[in-house]
């Protein structure tokens, strides 16, 4: 609820969660050890109530997870109760545990995208327009997640690595195969569709050495171990988020923007939707000109 708090009145447009039943941290460095998920939908009602015009959102809700009818239900519940926009994100699913505990084949990963393919197509049409409900499909943006997101949905969402440079071939492809559909461009509410959302790690630093110093600090306090050596993924790291110097900060968000970002989801830790230290986040905040609402 305090994070929360605090991204409102910093100037954050919108909050955002993910969907999973266990996690772990094995698929960003860390140990195997598994800890539970708050669900989505309830902590997000609780976020509603908290704030004040702040949008909500998930990256993403698993598609095995919840019956389509379900997904676009709680979704213009969240939205009518709050009075604001809500973003449901949809996903294929990337880990195993998840299925076991919902008691559902992993599958392989044409029979997921065909899973969220039938979800994303029934969700659309359940959505009624008096909600201010956004659908988005959320991937890495191979070609048939996009073609997904293209046909059934407003938007696309990446997390959390991303070059511009790959972003804006991606985002291409998925105009592209919108317009050969024949789709709008505009959202019954009013947005610019497709609509990109794009998740990237967040951290600045006023010069290259303590920037260095911070990424390293960071990671070691979330006990995070690469194969790669520690120059190689710390320019990756680079190359792929919003990991830069202060001066530089809004040249590289401008950078987003003109591959296509829409928005960028700012995480401010080095796995998705963590918190690293409050300071480092608002020195993030102050360089990127958002100042308090």
């Amino acid at each position: 609820m305090e994070v929360a708090r605090w991204a409102e009145d910093v100037g954050f447009a919108s909050l955002w969660m993910s969907d999973h039943v266990y996690l772990d941290l094995s698929k960003y460095g860390g140990t195997r050890d598994r800890y539970s998920s708050f669900e989505y939908t309830a902590t997000l009602g609780a976020l509603s109530q908290a704030t004040n015009k702040v949008d909500l959102g998930v990256l993403v809700a698993c598609s095995v997870l919840r019956p389509p009818a379900v997904l676009a239900r709680s979704a213009e519940t969240i939205a009518s109760g709050s009075g604001r926009r809500f973003w449901l994100g949809l996903g294929a699913g990337w880990y195993p545990p998840d299925f076991e505990a919902a008691g559902v084949p992993f599958g392989s990963a044409s029979q997921r995208l065909a899973r969220l393919k039938t979800t994303t197509e029934l969700v659309s049409r359940f959505i009624r327009s008096q909600y201010p409900v956004t659908t988005i499909v959320g991937g890495k943006g191979g070609p048939k997640l996009l073609e997904i997101a293209a046909l059934y949905a407003d938007g696309w969402n990446v997390s959390w690595a991303i070059s511009p440079r790959s972003l804006s071939a991606k985002v291409a492809l998925l105009r592209e195969l919108r317009d050969r559909a024949g789709r709008s461009r505009t959202h019954d509410h009013g947005l610019e569709v497709p609509y990109v959302s794009v998740g990237l790690t967040c951290l600045v630093a006023k010069n290259e050495k303590l920037l260095r110093t911070r990424f390293f600090e960071m990671m070691e306090e979330f006990k995070l171990r690469s194969p790669e050596s520690p120059e190689t993924l710390y320019e990756e790291a680079k190359t792929s988020g919003l990991i830069c110097t202060t001066a530089q900060l809004t040249d590289r968000i401008d950078l987003y923007h003109r591959a296509g970002a829409s928005e960028i989801v700012c995480g401010f830790g080095p796995v998705p939707f963590s918190f690293w230290k409050l300071g480092v986040a608002e020195e993030f905040i102050e360089a990127a000109g958002l100042g308090r609402s």
